[in-house]
């Protein structure tokens, strides 16, 4: 194969992407570069003992508020992590709150009732109670049957728990991880006993029944972040930190893409428009561009295209060849970098 030159550059990139490596997808490897290095850097400050800032959440400041009250009353935390099964996101969430919630009722010694609906996640959070109540020094206080199993149907489910809290009266409930048609039903029935609530999901049709029902709700991606909020564990603080600049960083490429294609949409020349504008509409439509044809039915191979691109041309130089102007090349510019940016953006490259 020939030696990599300056001159046969294009022809070394198709051969990559044609053999090693889709360069339609470079954005995505960029992309992940990026934003993996942010996390692993914040990760490794959080590592080192670096503060890093989390902006205040009020529902998570009102934990030690809620777990002094029950203590004091005398009655039991009812925690209830969602109908979410063990891979959804929201119920690992609810879990990671769980285990920090579990070490410091232990801390208080008092009593926590933990009903689920699938049996797996029963497991788990067993497991992650168990673990919290050894990390307080308390392992004699825990209890086998804090955390049981109710039903794997939502209306069955929603109805146990709210007969749970008429009955029992816990002085806070805990309403975490992915709710559907049942968050109202089990909300009215724990504002209905005077507890105080504190509820947090990301499923948006739901958070409005929160709201209204609930004195603290964690709205969207509050409930992902209290998991490093309330624990300050560095793994999770560092992932948080390095995800917020990495949205930074892309809410600064937006506006910068937007900006530079405002500039060349004002400057262009109205053939370039015209242009610009039917080539996004086939795009757009799913029809595919016009390709030149070519009578030849092979392709020449890398070796042979380098060497026609070294071999000297004679072309006269036209008299009359008018050069670009300088407001010419500033536009090019600018629509080349518009371009650029829509690159960067093309979500098609992450599928």
């Amino acid at each position: 194969m020939e030696l990599f030159t300056i001159k046969s550059l294009p022809l070394w990139l198709q051969y990559v992407n044609e053999n090693w490596f889709d360069l339609n997808k470079l954005n995505a490897l960029i992309g992940i570069i990026i934003f993996g290095s942010l996390i692993v850097y914040f990760i490794r400050r959080a590592k080192s003992g670096a503060y890093l800032f989390v902006r205040r959440i009020p529902g998570l400041e009102s934990i030690e508020e809620a777990l002094g009250r029950a203590t004091e009353i005398g009655r039991p935390i009812l925690y209830i992590s969602g109908i979410g099964g063990e891979s959804d996101m929201q119920t690992i969430a609810a879990m990671n709150i769980l285990g920090n919630v579990a070490e410091q009722i232990a801390h208080y010694d008092t009593d926590l009732k933990v009903p689920c609906i699938n049996p797996i996640v029963m497991t788990i959070e067993q497991e992650l109670v168990k673990q919290a109540y050894t990390r307080a020094g308390r392992p004699e206080n825990y209890k086998e049957d804090c955390v049981y199993y109710l039903s794997d149907n939502q209306f069955a489910y929603a109805s146990a728990v709210s007969g749970i809290m008429v009955r029992e009266k816990p002085a806070a409930n805990f309403l975490l991880g992915n709710y559907a048609a049942e968050s109202l039903i089990i909300a009215e029935a724990g504002a209905s006993t005077g507890a105080i609530q504190i509820a947090g999901t990301a499923a948006i049709s739901q958070i409005p029944f929160f709201i209204v029902a609930c004195d603290y709700t964690l709205i969207g991606e509050e409930l992902f972040a209290a998991g490093a909020y309330v624990s300050r564990e560095p793994l999770l603080l560092g992932s948080l930190k390095g995800q917020d600049i990495a949205k930074l960083v892309i809410i600064l490429i937006m506006i910068i893409a937007i900006i530079f294609d405002t500039v060349a949409a004002i400057t262009q020349n109205p053939e370039q428009k015209d242009a610009i504008t039917e080539t996004a509409a086939l795009e757009t439509a799913g029809t595919e561009l016009p390709v030149l044809e070519t009578t030849s039915t092979e392709l020449p191979t890398i070796g042979d295209a380098i060497a026609e691109q070294t071999e000297p041309e004679n072309v006269g130089t036209d008299a009359t060849e008018k050069k670009p102007s300088i407001t010419e090349m500033v536009v090019a510019g600018f629509i080349n970098i518009s371009k650029f940016m829509h690159k960067i953006f093309d979500l098609k490259a992450f599928k």
